[in-house]
């Protein structure tokens, strides 16, 4: 799949499932510069036999309330969805979900959306759906950086 796709891609069917999990509690990074998964944002999926489909197209949308709070007003939290440890579209290393530009001065709710397309196999491949954060700081000193009253959702078509 075409990380710049020219054209759109078409499923002409509802998705053949549909998986929801969030949570209310708040989750802070400590650890600038390191990928740190998001605890209980997993939703598992494979693909294969004996699974919903041979392969899919799965659509992630997650949305949170999140604070960049950082001294010298230059940090930022990075968000991603990978599918089975593999990053999904648009890949890019500029996965920004939110930065301290105003201060850190309230919560704010922010969505983001991937795309992960897995073709048809018989053998099972695991696509299990876990959010990620990671704090980035142009020299500025980490205040405080998270996520609170956080849902995933799976969209998952054949």
């Amino acid at each position: 799949m075409s990380d710049n796709p020219t054209t759109p891609l078409v499923r002409n069917a509802a998705p053949v499932q549909i998986a929801t999990i969030w949570g209310s509690d708040r989750f802070l990074v400590n650890t600038p510069g390191k990928w740190v998964d998001l605890p209980n944002a997993t939703i598992p999926q494979q693909v294969g036999q004996n699974t919903p489909s041979f392969g899919a197209l799965f659509v992630a949308v997650f949305s949170a309330e999140s604070l960049v709070k950082t001294q010298g007003d230059n940090g930022a939290c990075f968000l991603d969805i990978t599918f089975g440890g593999q990053d999904p579209h648009p890949i890019d290393s500029n996965h920004r979900f939110d930065s301290s530009i105003d201060m850190g001065s309230e919560w704010k709710s922010i969505t983001t959306t991937r795309i992960m397309e897995i073709p048809p196999t018989i053998p099972v491949v695991n696509a299990t759906a876990q959010v990620r954060l990671k704090y980035e700081g142009g020299g500025g000193t980490l205040v405080e950086c998270g996520l609170q009253n956080w849902v995933l959702t799976i969209f998952r078509y054949a």
